[in-house]
């Protein structure tokens, strides 16, 4: 990856890291929802900080123990951020997941 597309991807996941919080704090604790953006949440700091995600090597066992909306907020985040790796023109926002 380039560096201007990796600062445009760190840009993009730092955003959908603070919007992810930020919605969280808006519904209950033990809504589903909140789940959900922790998985958001989750997928934008693996971004962010890819080496965290590689210590788990190609193990991705961990993503199954997690609870349902954890892994759909997590993979959704993930398929978001990573398209906009791809994009020849990424944006600098990529739009939160929803549940």
């Amino acid at each position: 990856m380039t560096m201007g597309r990796r600062i445009t991807v760190a840009t993009a996941a730092h955003r959908m890291l603070e919007e992810a919080k930020q919605r969280a704090r808006q519904v209950p604790f033990d809504d589903s929802d909140r789940v959900f953006y922790s998985g958001v949440e989750t997928a934008a700091l693996h971004a962010l900080h890819p080496a965290a995600l590689a210590v788990r090597g190609d193990d991705r066992t961990w993503l199954c123990t997690e609870r349902s909306p954890f892994q759909d907020g997590y993979l959704k985040a993930t398929i978001a951020l990573n398209a906009s790796e791809v994009t020849a023109t990424a944006a600098l926002r990529v739009p939160l997941p929803e549940p």
